[in-house]
């Protein structure tokens, strides 16, 4: 029984591929060829700290004496080998007999759906991608003829830095007010080297805003650069009231609150400087 199934099974295959060379004769003695296609291009549309947009251009050339209809492509996409997203699109295009034409595939990509799927990335500055891509043609004779293409580039790997209270340190200290010193950190979260511009912030104090103000000095982060920015806070107890006062001479950690935003850019073509939001709460032990 066994061996009756091999022999199926050879025949099976000797006749597929003999229909195939067939085929392959029948079209070529037609003149009827495979249709090439090659990407020309990447276009970097847009590029923010969040997410970047491509266009990848294809030209298509058609080289027989008939015309050739693309029934739908699959496509693929590739980050530091990893795989990002595939999908598939029932794109529909005629190309002339020995003609050409160029098909324009717009990819999205989000930076949190990199970080998700390469959890290494943030080490690295840039990271490589690879788009590939598979176009369904239907070509007399052969049938359905899938003809891949293939893209590699590079983009850089952009993260936002985290901005966060590090210390809050008592100075001076009398009957009517204090002289504190906040410690702000700007800290690098990895990936490409970016600039912090101006930064506005107000910081809270046991629900009380104690200091509002703006940072003007650039700060460039990259790596695990941690920058520090030391904002003097001046307090008055018969304006603030007793809570205050009692928190200062408490040994408890105190609430905060520091928001604001900062603008942020990078050097990289096509890069739009972005402008982002901070809101952070945590409670920090004053020291004295």
């Amino acid at each position: 029984m066994k061996k009756a199934l091999v022999v199926l099974f050879i025949m099976s295959s000797i006749w597929i591929l003999s229909g195939c060379n067939q085929l392959l004769k029948l079209a070529g003695s037609m003149g009827v060829q495979k249709p090439v296609a090659k990407v020309l291009d990447a276009r970097l549309e847009g590029l923010s700290f969040t997410r970047a947009d491509m266009t990848f251009d294809i030209r298509i050339v058609n080289p027989n004496p008939v015309s050739l209809k693309l029934a739908g492509l699959d496509y693929a996409l590739e980050i530091a080998g990893d795989s990002l997203f595939n999908g598939v699109q029932n794109k529909q295009l005629t190309l002339s007999a020995n003609d050409s034409s160029v098909l324009s595939i717009p990819v999205s990509i989000t930076y949190a759906d990199m970080f998700r799927a390469v959890k290494t990335l943030l080490k690295n500055e840039t990271t490589a991608y690879t788009f590939k891509a598979g176009l369904l043609f239907d070509v007399p004779v052969l049938g359905n003829v899938r003809v891949p293409v293939q893209y590699s580039g590079t983009l850089p790997v952009l993260s936002l830095p985290k901005v966060s209270l590090k210390a809050l340190q008592l100075n001076r200290l009398s009957w009517s007010g204090a002289d504190l010193a906040a410690t702000v950190s700007l800290q690098s979260t990895g990936g490409y080297p970016v600039q912090v511009g101006q930064m506005g912030y107000t910081l809270e104090i046991a629900g009380k805003a104690l200091a509002s103000g703006r940072v003007e000095r650039p700060q460039q982060l990259a790596g695990d650069a941690d920058r520090k920015v030391v904002i003097p806070l001046k307090l008055d107890f018969l304006q603030m009231g007793r809570a205050l006062y009692d928190m200062i001479m408490g040994d408890e950690p105190v609430a905060y609150r520091i928001r604001g935003a900062f603008e942020v850019k990078a050097n990289w073509p096509g890069l739009k400087p972005g402008k982002v939001r901070f809101d952070q709460s945590d409670t920090i032990s004053l020291l004295k």
